[in-house]
């Protein structure tokens, strides 16, 4: 998504929530809850975009899907929590999460022959 598409978003949302917090409709709180944490959400999102350019686009929903049924499993049982907090404590200290690599090149390396012919044959 656009950077400062999510930005607009995010403060629509917050400023939303904000001035429901002061309206007296019933249920108005629950709405201004929601915008918050859905504003404070798009927010982080957007700080957060020129990283989110290095990662593949189907690890990115892979997460969100794990997190969505880590999310599920935990509302049904939640004496869970601590059962899945060890697993992922588990997988970090193992480094089975990791993140992809930033290199400017392109991985491969070239041989100093090329490399010398490209400079002129020094």
């Amino acid at each position: 998504m656009h950077r400062p598409t999510l930005g607009i978003i995010a403060l629509v949302l917050l400023l939303s929530g904000v001035g429901l917090l002061f309206a007296p409709a019933e249920g108005a709180s629950v709405w201004s809850d929601a915008l918050l944490r859905v504003g404070i959400l798009m927010g982080v999102l957007w700080l957060a975009h020129p990283d989110l350019k290095g990662f593949p686009g189907w690890l990115l929903l892979a997460g969100g899907l794990l997190f969505l049924a880590a999310a599920f499993f935990v509302v049904r049982k939640p004496s869970a929590v601590a059962l899945l907090a060890a697993v992922v404590i588990l997988l970090v200290k193992l480094r089975a999460i990791s993140l992809p690599s930033r290199r400017k090149g392109d991985g491969k390396e070239r041989s100093p022959r090329r490399t010398a012919d490209r400079e002129g044959g020094k």
